[in-house]
Parts: structure tokens; sequence; C-alpha cells
């Protein structure tokens, strides 16, 4: 993996991609205190943990506790070309 590039993507565009519902906004807002380590381990990759590509939240449980099944993030990898993984030169997804 190209942990330049990816922490590149993630200072330039990647909080263009997250969600504003409700739900995704309650994930950015807690997953960095809820899981510390997994942020600080992530973060060695260049990846911010409040800047998932997508979360996948299932509804509220009768407490109101909100349960996140999975989140995607994006990784740049090693001789990935731009129009290949889906970047655009300034390294905003093109999807």
């Amino acid at each position: 993996m190209d942990v330049r590039k990816t922490k590149h993507y993630y200072d330039v565009s990647a909080g263009d991609n997250v969600c504003t519902c409700d739900y995704c906004r309650n994930y950015v807002n807690e997953i960095r205190h809820a899981y510390p380590e997994l942020s600080e381990y992530l973060k060695t990759m260049g990846i911010d943990i409040e800047k998932p590509f997508e979360t996948m939240p299932i509804e509220p449980d009768e407490s109101g506790h909100i349960t996140y099944i999975g989140s995607q993030y994006v990784v740049r990898y090693l001789g990935c070309s731009y129009r290949y993984c889906g970047f655009s030169s300034d390294d905003r997804y093109t999807g």
C-alpha cells in the first residue's frame, strides 16, 4: 500500500464523500473516541477514521443504541494508476 497517497487522499478529498445523514454523522463524531487504538493503527497507514467511504448502520435498538455492521475506507496501492483505481490526477475519487 502507498501510505503517502492514502494520506493525501484523506487530506484532500475523503471528507467530500462522507454522508451527512444522522447515522453517519453519529459515526464520525463517536468512532475515534470509541476505538482510539484502532484510530491510531489506521493513522499509521494514512487512514483518517473519521472519514469513512461508507458506513453500514442498522436501526437503533430499543435503548437508542446504534450498531454499525461495517464501514469501508479507501486505501491507495503502489503502482495503481489513477484511472484504473477510480481517482483523478488530483486524488479526487471519481467512482
